[in-house]
């Protein structure tokens, strides 16, 4: 069965909305022709698609399957719910950096480079899942940040109120329900049309377009409201408001309990308050390097998507040979996002870095 948007010329003419048939016709008929990108173009995909986000791929899975194992740890104090919560981060972070490394890595090699075809023919079949998985393990690892965040805001700004509202029941329920959203949220994307265009026989693939042929060929109404509006507002903008908001309250509290200790003057030591001062420091910089993380790494890319969506329907925006530039840039910074949370846990937690140490890496002495 020919999975796609079409199998022939008429097909294209039909779709409302696939405002770029023109190109695509002209794509056909230069169908030998495709291909012949510009070298510089070449090495800078090659660069980052596949070496730059393969390399973060590989070893940002790596330090996620370490986080998850000292994190269950017995030796990590820290309360179950958060150890929950962390490991699930983990785990969505792992299955984002899979589907980016087929998404990104193994579809680069099958486009840029003469390595071979890691699809074996078949990437027109499995397109429209692989991006609707991609962007189910985005959502997932973006909402786990958030649920880090508002348990350790219950934690730090409602200490009375911790164990009734962050129980590891309620917990692992509100995990659930993460997912099952995550999920329902991008159902529409597994019945996308894709950007697939074959010859007149149907026997050969001359043509698989990117994302703003993507965003043509489903219309404005899917691609504005649905795809832009609707999945970013729930991937970037809630979540970034609800970090920055959290983060500002829990350091804001954090600065008062610390002044109100500092103020009891004789009735604690000195080297108490200084080991008090020293937590605090640490944890606002957590604070603020998740924040800063978020904003670099996720804001290209929402901001790329943005620019393609406007272009794609008739808006005059920049060179569009600049934006594949950009787009493949905000994808590997999104990778990173992903591969990263190892070294900030080996940074500011003393005790992952010491069970990390004592349990783990000694053993391999």
């Amino acid at each position: 069965m020919v999975d796609s948007v079409s199998t022939n010329f008429t097909k294209y003419d039909n779709l409302s909305g696939f405002k770029a048939k023109n190109r695509m016709l002209e794509d056909l008929e230069k169908c030998h022709d495709e291909d012949n990108y510009q070298t510089s173009y070449l090495t800078f995909r090659i660069t980052v698609d596949v070496i730059i986000v393969g390399i973060l791929c590989i070893f940002g899975l790596l330090g996620n399957i370490i986080s998850m194992v000292v994190m269950r740890s017995d030796k990590i104090t820290s309360a179950k719910t958060t150890r929950f919560l962390l490991q699930g981060l983990s785990v969505s972070d792992s299955s984002f950096l899979i589907m980016a490394f087929i998404s990104a890595t193994l579809r680069g090699i099958m486009k840029y480079t003469n390595w071979g075809d890691p699809f074996h023919g078949r990437y027109h079949h499995m397109y429209r899942y692989i991006w609707a998985l991609s962007a189910i393990a985005r959502l997932l690892a973006v909402n786990f940040v958030v649920l880090v965040t508002i348990e350790r805001y219950i934690a730090t700004c409602h200490p009375l109120n911790v164990k009734v509202w962050c129980t590891l029941k309620r917990i692992r329920i509100t995990a659930t329900i993460t997912v099952l959203a995550s999920m329902l949220l991008n159902i529409p994307r597994f019945f996308d049309l894709n950007p697939v265009a074959y010859n007149y026989n149907c026997t050969d693939i001359v043509h698989v377009g990117g994302y703003a042929d993507y965003l043509e060929l489903n219309g404005m109404f899917y691609s504005v409201i649905y795809v832009t509006v609707v999945y970013y507002t729930a991937d970037v903008i809630i979540p970034l408001t609800i970090l920055l908001i959290l983060n500002a309250k829990i350091i804001t509290t954090l600065k008062r309990n610390f002044n109100a200790v500092t103020r009891l003057g004789s009735s604690i030591s000195q080297r108490a308050a200084e080991k008090a001062q020293a937590k605090e420091k640490s944890i606002t910089m957590m604070c603020f390097v998740v924040v800063v993380v978020f904003i670099i790494c996720q804001t290209p890319a929402f901001a790329c998507n943005i620019v393609y969506t406007l272009y794609a329907f008739g808006v005059n925006m920049p060179d569009r040979n600049i934006m594949t530039y950009w787009y493949s840039i905000g994808t590997a910074l999104i990778v990173l996002n992903s591969a990263t949370n190892i070294g900030i846990y080996f940074v500011f937690s003393k005790q992952f870095r010491r069970v990390l140490r004592h349990e783990y890496l000694s053993c391999i002495k």
